[in-house]
């Protein structure tokens, strides 16, 4: 083989690559469950705005990025798993931690921390009031938000409010 289709032949291998790794990222951000797992949705309610876009890790895998008036949904396997928001000049970060239950599904509202400075300020930017609803995630970081566990119907319905505002 000659040199000019070696290159070009190493070039289509890493085009290849790098194609299928982007490929499977989205994937599992909305996969489902595979038997014995839980499902985990990650909801940013409408009433949350702001310019801030926070990546969502799980067990050190981008699952994807938390935009206004979206829902990440992932299906993960029972057991011990992290969730982080990586550190942002803007943001800084948090780091929390979960235990699934097989056949489960997870509500997981991204909201302001009470305890956090600048709360008031995040509060005051919710449309209506809104906002966090459920019990604090437990964790840690220096970020003004955290997640909070929904109960199903709070969940269901806050995600119906975002499919309807899209239509």
């Amino acid at each position: 083989m000659g040199p000019m289709r070696a290159f070009l032949v190493g070039i289509g291998i890493v085009a290849l690559a790098a194609t299928s790794a982007t490929a499977a990222e989205p994937r599992q951000a909305t996969a489902a469950p595979k038997p014995g797992g839980a499902t985990i949705y990650f909801i940013r309610g409408p009433g949350i705005k702001g310019f801030w876009v926070p990546e969502i890790d799980i067990d050190d895998k981008k699952i994807g990025d938390l935009l206004p008036a979206t829902v990440l949904t992932v299906g993960r396997p029972a057991g011990h798993h992290t969730i982080d928001i990586p550190n942002h000049i803007m943001s800084g970060s948090v780091h929390s931690e979960i235990d699934l239950t097989a056949g489960q599904t997870y509500y997981l509202e991204w909201g302001p921390y009470a305890d956090a400075p600048g709360t008031q300020l995040i509060q005051s930017l919710l449309a209506g009031g809104a906002g966090a609803r459920g019990t604090l995630l437990p964790g840690k970081g220096l970020a003004n938000v955290r997640f909070y566990v929904l109960d199903a119907g709070l969940g269901r319905e806050l995600i119906a409010k975002i499919k309807n505002a899209a239509h």
